[in-house]
């Protein structure tokens, strides 16, 4: 019998969907050093680009590097971290119910 009032917990599911956090943190950092090294070394710190067309790619880049920055650390905190924060803390308390509660055993039965 199928009860759509019925949760089971996916402790697959919620790995993978924080692995996924961590990989895209790691990822937004690195495309994040990386557009900081090229706009600090290639563009400001030489001078290979003059006029209106460093202007432009320095502005461009100035954009890009505030949007990752802010998606990494911004003045309410770091949102991708809490995400990955939040996301173990609720496999930890759900591990807990699924093991403590014996009325979850009785859940899992359910056919």
């Amino acid at each position: 019998m199928e009860d759509s009032n019925v949760f089971l917990y996916n402790g697959t599911g919620m790995s993978e969907i924080t692995d996924k956090y961590i990989s895209i943190q790691e990822d937004l950092q690195s495309a994040y050093d990386s557009m900081k090294a090229l706009y600090d070394n290639r563009l400001m710190g030489t001078t290979e680009w003059t006029g209106s067309g460093k202007e432009i790619a320095a502005a461009f880049m100035d954009l890009v590097l505030q949007y990752h920055k802010d998606l990494l650390d911004n003045k309410d905190g770091k949102p991708i971290q809490a995400a990955i924060d939040t996301l173990l803390e609720a496999q930890t308390n759900i591990g807990d119910i699924t093991t403590n509660i014996p009325s979850y055993a009785e859940l899992e039965a359910i056919e």
